[in-house]
């Protein structure tokens, strides 16, 4: 590390640990260094988990190498936009490039029009579902309002029928205090 890299230079590195003090990146396999918090940004960082996360790919200044106590001390804020980091001294990618999964064209395309479609099909069934979503709520509705006009009717029916049975009854009252005035103006004509 020492000698491939000096102080000033812009390397690139990977976030491998966020703490209470700072960030620890690592710029070679098993070389890692620290950006202290007041490092990490132009403006006043209470928590550097604010600037930075794990795994965050980052270009940081080499402030100073101590390779008595093996130290190596980092700066984010003091890289400019348009740094461009000196090549990796192990020869391996940039830790900025993608790495190739190998994912399937159809499962991730990469074309944009393949994009578009997907969203108007998107599009087309959040449309198709909203749409099933109201006829259901409108069936519903003329279902309630089907179930409020049968119990009006049924309400009716009932009250038609109350009456009904008061009418059947006053009638049927009738009928027996006529027989029983019938009876007793008999009895009187007999006597």
């Amino acid at each position: 590390m020492v000698d491939s890299y000096g102080e000033d230079d812009v390397v690139e590195g990977r976030v491998a640990k966020v703490v209470t003090f700072g960030a620890f990146v690592e710029i070679l396999p098993g070389v890692e260094g620290l950006v202290h918090i007041s490092e990490l940004a132009a403006h006043h960082v209470e928590n550097p988990r604010e600037v930075v996360s794990q795994g965050d790919a980052v270009n940081v200044r080499i402030l100073e190498i101590d390779g008595e106590r093996r130290r190596l001390s980092l700066s984010l804020k003091r890289v400019e936009e348009g740094d461009q980091p000196v090549p990796r001294a192990d020869g391996a990618e940039s830790v900025h490039t993608m790495p190739d999964l190998r994912l399937s064209e159809e499962a991730f395309p990469t074309s944009g029009a393949a994009v578009i479609e997907t969203d108007e099909e998107l599009l087309d069934e959040t449309t198709a579902e909203e749409a099933a979503e109201e006829v259901v709520a409108e069936e519903a509705a003329e279902e309630v309002v089907a179930e409020d006009g049968a119990e009006e009717i049924v309400a009716e029916v009932e009250l038609e029928g109350v009456e009904r049975d008061e009418v059947e009854d006053e009638a049927e009252l009738a009928d027996e205090l006529s027989e029983e005035q019938a009876v007793e103006a008999g009895s009187e004509q007999s006597d």
